[in-house]
């Protein structure tokens, strides 16, 4: 059960973070062509499956073996800095 809350709260954490990062122009440039309900799906759409499908792979790769576990925990510390 402590697999799911960690996985919600990383998942939650990196939505809304990325909510406004890159996605921002593209919303920009769509906002006078489409609605803005459409687009804001769209954006939590595929934030929602890039992410999820991320956070799906790296904690299924940390249950199989606790080695990986330390390589994507040293690997995430490179990426973040």
């Amino acid at each position: 059960m402590e697999f799911f809350y960690t996985f919600f709260i990383a998942f939650i954490l990196i939505f809304v973070s990325e909510l406004g990062d890159k996605t921002q122009l593209i919303v920009l440039s769509f906002c006078n062509k489409l609605k803005a309900s459409s687009i804001l799906f769209g954006v939590a759409l595929g934030t929602f499956f890039s992410h999820g499908l991320a956070i799906l792979f790296g904690s299924y790769l940390s249950l199989i073996n606790d080695q990986y576990r330390i390589y994507l925990s040293y690997f995430s510390y490179v990426l973040f800095i």
